[in-house]
């Protein structure tokens, strides 16, 4: 089980992206994927937990998968 207040980060392909959105808004943040479900069901159980949720999954060109998703983490822009 994580801490109290544990970062839990998700990074992966297209399908950890799930359409997560570029702003905070809480319906977007995370997608609509299995980290959305993940976060959502975890928070449910165990409200006082405090546990944060990051989704860095990258969706798109696989050649430039490290250059993307290196620019997703440290939220610098990808060069080229």
């Amino acid at each position: 089980m994580f801490a109290p207040g544990a970062l839990i980060l998700f990074q992966g392909d297209s399908i950890t992206h799930g359409g997560r959105g570029p702003t905070e808004d809480p319906n977007h943040v995370l997608g609509h994927s299995y980290p959305f479900l993940i976060a959502s069901e975890a928070a449910a159980r165990h409200p006082s937990r405090g546990w944060r949720f990051v989704n860095r999954g990258v969706s798109g060109d696989r050649v430039r998968l490290a250059d993307t998703w290196l620019a997703a983490v440290s939220g610098t822009p990808a060069q080229g």
